[in-house]
């Protein structure tokens, strides 16, 4: 992950986040409103739930991709 920052540091490819700072607030924010529920529903839910969960939640994503 470092070096593929690197490279893509180096021509200019994150300048798009600057000028579209709404769109880097929330996906700031959804991903770290993500990671605190997920990490809480990891102790109160099974992963026989949370990870069919996370197939329908990824799924349509990697349809799209």
């Amino acid at each position: 992950m470092l070096v593929a920052f690197a490279r893509f540091s180096n021509d200019k490819s994150f300048a798009v986040l600057g000028q579209n700072k709404p769109f880097l607030v929330a996906m700031t924010l959804g991903s770290i409103t993500g990671t605190v529920i997920g990490g809480l529903l990891l102790g109160v839910v099974t992963s026989l739930v949370l990870i069919p969960l996370l197939v329908l939640l990824l799924l349509p994503s990697s349809i799209r991709v």
